[in-house]
């Protein structure tokens, strides 16, 4: 295992992780407080129109830096550059289709006089969204060696500064349009200095066409494939569900489902982020070669046998004393109950355990059925969700999703003891 590289990296995903659990825990008082509820709840659900529609894209930057990184141990330098030039060409090609998208969207919504009165702010919230598809090129071009410290340094630095500037500029903008604006000169900024950064002698930084060729960019389509799957899964879990919900109009509801989900589902998600991407990368560097060996194993099982139990520690403390701190943390702004809490709290539960039994198959790129069963599932739920009215009864909704989430982790298990025989528990 590359210990210098495993520690740099567990130390920049562990300050991430403690910037955005900052951000969490402050961000929505401090929104709520300074620009109120009103816009609060705006904010969110407009931010999660263009979430939900980027289910529209291909996902391509982790299984390409995966690819990369095998390339570059192979000393493959020529395929790394093609392989990133390919991948460039395609989130821009991306970038055009969701843009379309977008379009159709306003345009099939458009008599919605909620559409037609912040259409401007919808506008500024989806070019937010395409400045960060185009970013995840960056990403790879400073990550694929193995150390993701460059990219996560630049990350940590502008979450903290957008959010803080966000709630803080009600001192200095006249009206709550100006803020998301704000957001956009921020993201142009960042793009840029991602990319400034980028100094690597076996890449070529921008798109050079003589390497682009219909071969490779197939080649990219195949390998991401079941990190597409996986990601519009989410996608439908997440920002769909909120669209879901919006479409209610009960902006209160939205409001109350967003911020409890980011107390007991986005925050146990981020922490273990922290050892998800961390081994990930180990396991690129270890799946893929002939160097995988008893320790290792042992530490990987021991890292899953970790994770349970801090999670069953952490669905104890969900149950006794979630309501109250959720209550403490928005200011009692919203009518939540414990049986909800506990609901999303066993939600991520299920999800983080899932997560973890897959990640050696993400890896070795065997994750296309995984993956394709996920989505599959989340899509069943969704229109089950949307004929029965979800917002209509909430808690009976977030026992189907639960029930749905256990379905996908015991398949997620049965299929991950097949591959991984030959990986995690040969002699």
């Amino acid at each position: 295992m590359s210990n210098s590289f495993l520690k740099v990296n567990l130390l920049s995903e562990s300050f991430l992780f403690i910037t955005r659990i900052l951000i969490q825990l402050f961000f929505p008082p401090l929104m709520l407080f300074f620009w109120g509820k009103d816009n609060f709840d705006l904010w969110l659900f407009l931010f999660a129109i263009p979430s939900f529609l980027s289910m529209f894209q291909i996902s391509i930057i982790a299984p390409i830096r995966n690819h990369m990184l095998k390339l570059f141990k192979e000393k493959k330098y020529s395929k790394v550059n093609e392989i990133y030039q390919n991948s460039f060409f395609f989130v821009i090609l991306n970038i055009f289709f969701i843009s379309l998208i977008g379009l159709l969207y306003v345009i099939i919504n458009f008599t919605n006089p909620f559409i037609q009165d912040n259409l401007y702010l919808i506008t500024i919230a989806f070019l937010c969204l395409l400045l960060n598809l185009l970013t995840g090129c960056a990403h790879a071009a400073l990550s694929y060696k193995g150390s993701a410290k460059k990219h996560l340094a630049i990350e940590i630095l502008f979450d903290l500064i957008i959010n803080l500037a966000v709630p803080i500029s009600y001192f200095v903008l006249s009206n709550f349009e100006k803020v998301f604006l704000l957001v956009l000169i921020l993201q142009l900024i960042k793009t840029w200095i991602l990319f400034y950064k980028i100094k690597d002698q076996n890449l070529n930084k921008f798109i050079k066409f003589k390497f682009i060729n219909f071969k490779t960019l197939k080649e990219i389509i195949n390998l991401s494939l079941g990190f597409n799957f996986h990601i519009l899964s989410n996608i439908i879990k997440g920002p769909g569900l909120i669209v879901l919900l919006g479409s209610s109009n009960n902006l209160s509801l939205v409001g109350m489902i967003s911020t409890a989900r980011t107390m007991f589902y986005y925050l146990p998600q981020r922490f273990f982020r922290i050892f998800e991407r961390t081994y990930f990368l180990e396991f690129i560097n270890i799946l893929n070669t002939k160097e995988f060996n008893q320790s290792f194993r042992k530490h990987y099982l021991y890292l899953l046998a970790s994770c349970i139990v801090a999670l069953s520690i952490f669905i104890i403390f969900s149950f006794y004393f979630g309501e109250f701190l959720y209550n403490y943390w928005t200011n009692n702004s919203y009518n939540i109950n414990f049986e909800l809490i506990f609901l999303i709290s066993l939600d991520a539960f299920v999800i983080i355990i899932g997560i973890f039994l897959v990640l050696p198959l993400q890896s070795i790129n065997k994750y296309n059925y995984i993956g394709f069963f996920e989505l599959i599932v989340n899509v069943a739920i969704f229109i089950i969700l949307y004929s029965n009215n979800f917002f209509n009864d909430v808690i009976y909704g977030y026992k189907l999703i639960v029930i749905s989430s256990c379905i996908i982790l015991g398949i997620k298990f049965i299929y991950s003891l097949t591959i991984l025989k030959k990986y995690v528990f040969r002699n």
